[in-house]
């Protein structure tokens, strides 16, 4: 499933609703699931921590979590934390939906 949240992710209801469809995945046994942040023009700490807690429940349930279309900052933030092995990211949508194709 390709979740596709809008709106920066600093905390709040939008973080909320992430995290819960994430689970509604899983619950609905999808193991793999990505997440787009085209729509996302920033995210601050409360966000990663959003994306980490996905990635979290994802590999706690036997699944994997896959980050696409995030813009530059967003990929230097998350490569200066050294998060890229935690939260992989793939940018090409054709090639996520593939990933997503073979769960």
């Amino acid at each position: 499933m390709l979740i596709r949240p809008r709106g920066a992710l600093l905390g709040g209801k939008i973080n909320m609703d992430l995290h819960e469809e994430v689970r509604r995945q899983l619950r609905a046994g999808r193991n793999r699931v990505a997440i787009s942040l085209r729509s996302v023009p920033w995210l601050n700490s409360s966000g990663i921590g959003t994306l980490l807690g996905c990635a979290n429940e994802c590999a706690e349930s036997g699944g994997e979590l896959l980050l696409t279309k995030a813009n530059e900052r967003i990929q230097d933030l998350l490569s200066s934390l050294d998060l890229l092995d935690r939260l992989p990211m793939m940018h090409k949508e054709d090639r996520v939906r593939a990933w997503l194709e073979q769960s």
